[in-house]
């Protein structure tokens, strides 16, 4: 809650009263005089300022700094700094006052006791004698040294190359001696020229006037590139000499660190976009690799799904590594060739004799990869290890356990003493051990929770259960034969680290789900005493066999279609029921010249915030409560669908009038951000709506969702919580 001071209110109030009273000259001394003695008290003499409700208010310095301390024209206070503090109020029940002047100003007003906090100041042994500073850091910037995107002259880390460049700075930066340093430390010189603010700093950058600009962030990063990384600096939270508010802060702090050591991470990617987000920063040597480069052959372990597997119908390779690596390709520009394995044997045999340069799901092991002739990726992937039983077999008298041999996995277990594994049987692929459990020649198997998900969707697997090992992850990498040129391995590193989470989490959503075609052999896996009874029937009658396998076939394939198009948790439409739908009643609509069609692409604004506070049953329960409020805001004959994480969509069918659809985008936003209200875990929840609208007859259902995408995601850098249009 922002409240004015009560000091300046009074002073205010004041001043009004003797304007009313007094005249002339006389107005005009007491005027003055006032003025003089309020402001000599209020300055020495500080008032601790309270809420209504006996909340303390904290006097606040506010800054103006792109991304970590903003205010809009409506008074709206946001940024990094702004959402830690209101964390931190979670667990000491302030209140805060902004009072918003300019940086030295602050430091001014603190050491004059003036106000109480000032967020983001550098560490400095002379400002320790009139200010306190927090025991952790608020933030650690991260200085970059940046040049034009189009800029040939100057290459990531080519330091003989930055000899006799021109660098612009802030005059104000208090990190000047670290540049310094760096270009010692690498041998190269450079000219410094000094500017006022970002603004002026990046003008200069784009007019040619330096070659390159010091750093912590930049606007428009697509423009730009990278040239080198600097040392981070921290910036803290400051109060003056002996406040007490100090103590209850650095408590704070630490409590919200302990809950989630991430906190101040992951509020900083919400806030700071990487520019390595847009593209991947590549050396000379590097490019000169690119521009060479040859085709990369890939291969992959056949029965892995879904990280990776050999798809017969489509004759490639699939799955969430493939796809990842669609990705790496598009940001580095590297492209690979797929070969068919039989096994995972075969797939290492053909790594290990340099047949292929890749294989695209391997356990991060470094002494595993050492035995094996493979250096590994950053791993991509991260999970979890569950074991699998069966629910309806007894056990043996010993425990029995399937084990697919050659698996890094299969060695972890087996070298755990916490798992029983006295008695082993060994088999070719993960399928195979579920089998096994499934008939009762074993008791359980082990596998990470990916392979372990898409198997147990299979209706034939109905009967076994997997519990969570909660001791034992495991990381996925790909593995590069040792013979491979060394700048692949750091060029696929690269475009790895340009993924989002997003990206990732939308690549998971759409591989991990097995699909399983409605067919008689499925209902007999699905229901075996129904067709026992069935067989039985045929003894009886050929007309009732044939009634019979009819109707349940009807009703099986209606509730299995059903269950291929709905999005498990939320019950609307999944991503590609969503997209089936969408494009058949777009070519309706279009038999309608009058219909425009509209698209409209919602995404949750501050969701990871929400995952990772309060966890991902709180982030279902928000999710679900999205949907709901998405499916009673829109027509029955609306189509509404969740296309992964907190992605979703909304067709509105037969539509004549744009300005109705923009009003139906604008009632979405309210009722989201209505949710905040609802709980307090979902208090900075709100959405960024694009809409889009057909323009001409045959345009396809994805590019008007490209288009919708566009504009939803030019909302959220315009503000969040609101929608727009392109």
């Amino acid at each position: 809650m922002l409240i004015e001071s009560v000091g300046i209110h009074c002073f205010r109030k004041t001043l009004r009263i003797d304007h009313n009273e007094v005249n002339g000259a006389c107005h005009e001394k007491i005027y003055l005089s006032l003025s003089f003695n309020l402001d000599v008290s209020y300055c020495f003499f500080p008032v601790n300022c309270y809420a209504r409700d006996g909340k303390k208010v904290i006097r606040v310095g506010f800054y103006t700094m792109d991304n970590y301390q903003e205010c809009d024209e409506n008074g709206n206070y946001s940024g990094y700094f702004v959402d830690y503090l209101r964390e931190i109020s979670q667990y000491t029940g302030w209140e805060y006052e902004f009072i918003q002047m300019n940086y030295s100003a602050c430091l001014k007003s603190l050491n004059d006791r003036n106000i109480d906090l000032v967020c983001g100041v550098d560490y400095s042994s002379f400002r320790t004698s009139t200010l306190d500073f927090s025991a952790q850091p608020a933030v650690t910037t991260h200085y970059e040294l940046y040049a034009l995107k189009d800029n040939d002259t100057y290459y990531y880390n080519d330091y003989a190359d930055f000899d006799g460049m021109s660098i612009g700075v802030l005059a104000s930066c208090n990190h000047l001696d670290a540049l310094d340093d760096y270009a010692a430390a690498h041998h190269f010189s450079f000219e410094k020229q000094y500017f006022g603010n970002t603004a002026q700093l990046e003008k200069a950058l784009e007019d040619n006037t330096v070659d390159a600009i010091y750093a912590t962030n930049v606007s428009h990063p697509s423009e730009k590139k990278i040239l080198a990384s600097l040392p981070s600096f921290p910036l803290y939270f400051v109060t003056f000499k002996g406040n007490p508010i100090m103590e209850d802060l650095n408590s704070a702090q630490a409590v919200i660190l302990d809950v989630n050591p991430n906190f101040d991470h992951d509020l900083y990617t919400t806030y700071q976009q990487d520019i390595r987000n847009y593209r991947c920063e590549f050396t000379r040597d590097e490019l000169d690799y690119l521009s060479t480069a040859p085709e990369i052959t890939v291969t992959c372990d056949p029965s892995k799904a879904p990280i990776e597997f050999y798809n017969e119908n489509t004759q490639t390779v699939s799955g969430i590594a493939a796809d990842v690596l669609d990705l790496v390709s598009q940001y580095t520009g590297l492209h690979f060739r797929y070969i068919k394995s039989d096994s995972f044997s075969d797939a290492l045999a053909k790594l290990q004799s340099h047949e292929i340069d890749i294989l695209t799901a391997l356990a991060h092991d470094y002494a595993w990869s050492e035995q094996n002739q493979a250096f590994l990726s950053t791993p991509y992937l991260n999970s979890s290890i569950v074991v699998v039983r069966n629910n309806k077999t007894k056990s043996h008298e010993r425990n029995i356990v399937a084990l697919p041999h050659s698996f890094n996995l299969t060695n972890s277990i087996l070298d755990n003493p916490e798992y029983d594994t006295e008695d082993v049987v060994y088999y070719d692929t993960i399928e195979e051990c579920f089998q096994a459990v499934l008939s009762g020649s074993a008791d359980c198997t082990y596998a990470n929770s990916y392979n372990s998900s898409y198997l147990l969707s299979q209706v034939k697997y109905r009967n076994l259960s997997s519990t969570t090992l909660t001791a034992m992850t495991e990381d996925v990498s790909f593995g590069l034969s040792d013979q491979c040129d060394p700048r692949l391995l750091s060029i696929i590193n690269k475009g790895l680290a340009c993924i989002s989470s997003e990206q990732l989490d939308s690549i998971i959503l759409q591989n991990c789900s097995y699909k399983e075609d409605p067919s008689l052999l499925t209902l007999v896996y699905a229901y075996p005493r129904i067709s026992i009874a069935i067989i039985l029937a045929v003894s009886m009658t050929l007309l009732s066999l044939l009634l019979g396998i009819l109707l349940i076939h009807s009703r099986k394939t209606k509730e299995i279609r059903i269950m291929s198009e709905t999005d498990a948790l939320t019950g609307l439409y999944n991503r590609r029921a969503a997209e089936d739908h969408i494009t058949r009643q777009m070519q309706e609509d279009g038999r309608n010249p009058g219909c425009v069609r509209p698209l409209i692409s919602i995404d949750l604004d501050k969701f990871k915030q929400v995952n990772d506070t309060y966890g991902h049953l709180e982030g279902d329960a928000l999710l679900i409560a999205v949907a709901d409020t998405l499916r009673t805001s829109v027509r029955s004959s609306d189509i509404v669908g969740r296309i992964g994480g907190d992605e979703f969509v909304v067709y509105l069918s037969n539509v004549t009038d744009r300005q109705n659809a923009m009003a139906v985008a604008e009632k979405l936003c309210q009722v989201i951000r209505e949710l905040s209200t609802m709980k307090k875990e979902w208090s900075n929840i709100s959405a960024s709506i694009g809409i889009s609208f057909a323009d001409h007859p045959n345009i396809k259902m994805e590019e008007l969702y490209i288009s919708a995408d566009k504009a939803m995601y030019s909302a959220k850098e315009n503000g969040r919580n609101q929608y727009q249009t392109l």
